[in-house]
């Protein structure tokens, strides 16, 4: 099973113009700029998120990743163990994870 992803919507319509404007927003969005795909789950979860790995010459693709925890962990997709647990709310807007 794929672990849930939290996201708000907003959803409003203009009456005068019959247009309707959609907002999505997540918590995280988080890229993936190494050659090696990554994983990522937060403390509850035991099914992990994949982070594809960047290809040169695309542009990197964020993954959006929502929690109701304020953790997470990282590890190589199908490789290595997991990471210590990395607060999400220290990174602010852009930060950068060494592992």
């Amino acid at each position: 099973a794929v672990p849930p992803l939290y996201v708000l919507l907003s959803n409003k319509l203009n009456a005068a113009s019959s247009s309707r404007r959609i907002r999505v927003h997540c918590s995280y969005w988080l890229v993936n700029v190494t050659s090696m795909p990554l994983q990522v789950r937060d403390g509850a979860s035991k099914q992990p998120s994949l982070i594809p790995s960047f290809q040169v010459g695309k542009s990197p693709e964020p993954v959006l990743f929502g929690s109701d925890k304020s953790s997470v962990q990282i590890g190589i997709y199908q490789g290595s163990g997991w990471s210590k647990a990395i607060q999400l709310d220290n990174l602010g807007i852009k930060g950068t994870i060494s592992l």
